[in-house]
């Protein structure tokens, strides 16, 4: 199962959940990456590997939300 896949069974089966929604992959941006954002609510995609300064204010981000 792809993150993209885990993504799209979570947002089906909780769709009522807040959009806090983050994915990491060792692959760059990519066309399911930005149906993810569209369709099921991605907050942030990281790919690895991750600048911390961006992963500490995203997740920062999400908590204070």
């Amino acid at each position: 199962m792809t993150g993209f896949q885990l993504l799209r069974q979570i947002f089906e089966q909780f769709p009522q959940t807040r959009p806090s929604r983050i994915m990491f992959s060792g692959f760059e941006e990519t066309n399911e990456v930005k149906e993810a954002k569209e369709k099921y609510m991605l907050l942030e995609f990281i790919p690895k590997p991750w600048n911390y300064e961006k992963l500490n204010a995203t997740i920062k981000s999400v908590i204070q939300s």
